[in-house]
């Protein structure tokens, strides 16, 4: 009886090393596919980041373009000559001459581009001039 008892407790340890061999090749095997797919995410990851910094590099470039071609168009503003019809009267013109002089050319039978062009006018301020002078006629 002592010998059967020793025999069975010499298979329990065999069948036990053998049963913890084939549970550390199970959990090896799905810890080595644990790594590998962090690495395969870690691949994208990598992509992504070198895509991003691609673009931030683009957008720097860009940045620096556009002050460029903002700082070249704001010389030409202050190089620009004053080439308008506007800047050939004064500021804040005298009205109240300019309604009267329109309202003799309108008695006149002037049209409202020969106004204009006398008086240096745009065509909407001759027009604005001469409703306003009708408005204050009728009160």
């Amino acid at each position: 009886m002592p010998y059967f008892v020793l025999v069975m407790g010499i298979i329990i340890m065999f069948f036990g090393g053998y049963l913890i061999k084939k549970e550390n090749k199970v959990n090896g095997e799905a810890f080595q596919g644990l790594v590998e797919e962090q690495g395969r995410d870690k691949g994208g990851l990598l992509r992504l980041m070198a895509a991003n910094e691609d673009l931030k590099n683009q957008l720097y470039h860009l940045e620096s373009k556009l002050d460029q071609i903002s700082a070249h168009l704001e010389q030409m503003e202050v190089d620009k000559p004053a080439t308008d019809h506007q800047a050939d009267r004064p500021i804040g013109p005298d009205y109240w001459a300019a309604a009267n002089k329109i309202a003799e050319m309108k008695r006149s039978n002037m049209s409202v581009d020969q106004i204009a062009a006398s008086l240096n006018m745009g065509k909407g301020e001759v027009l604005l001039i001469q409703n306003l002078l009708e408005k204050q006629k009728r009160q």
